[in-house]
């Protein structure tokens, strides 16, 4: 309890209420999300279930990897052989906006929903198949990218969750 770093008596009364008013499976798990983000540890979440964050989510997931580089959203690889995404996106592509909402707005969204125990860890799960960042509803997505200080608007074909193999992910396979 000690090392949380937060007054658990102005924490519980802030966040309590919105467990009472929670009216749907939603806004229940995204209370629980959020208090257990401020207990600050990566090994804690919604695991196993969570299935309406994960339908929030959506069943589509960007085809590139990426990472959090000086706090900027860059392409740092791939997850399939796909000519039609390396001719779209190239490692070292900033990605300044998904759909209307700029990165960082994004992050600031997203980040209370994010447990993890620092910063980093919460970035590199803001964009992990789990995160919130590159997984869609949609089959397409619009993003503005920033290459070599030269703006431009691309769509994205997303790829299926459910085609991406543990590999893809970089977990060992059963």
């Amino acid at each position: 309890r000690h090392l949380i770093g937060e007054d658990w008596n102005k924490v519980l009364p802030e966040l309590i209420p919105e467990f009472c008013t929670a009216t749907d499976a939603l806004t229940y798990q995204l209370a629980c999300l959020k208090i257990i983000a401020r207990i600050h540890d990566t090994h804690a979440g919604l695991w196993g279930g969570a299935a309406a964050i994960q339908k929030m989510k959506g069943e589509y997931f960007a085809p590139f990897q990426a990472s959090f580089i000086e706090d900027k959203l860059v392409v740092t690889g791939y997850y399939k052989d796909s000519m039609t995404v390396k001719n779209i996106v190239k490692p070292g592509d900033i990605i300044e906006k998904i759909g209307d909402s700029k990165v960082a707005d994004l992050v600031a969204k997203y980040l209370p929903l994010t447990p993890a125990s620092n910063y980093e860890t919460q970035q590199r799960d803001l964009v992990s198949i789990q995160g919130f960042l590159l997984r869609s509803t949609n089959k397409s997505v619009q993003m503005t990218i920033n290459r070599d200080g030269k703006i431009a608007e691309v769509t994205i074909e997303q790829m299926p969750l459910a085609k991406l193999t543990k590999a893809d992910i970089g977990e060992k396979a059963d």
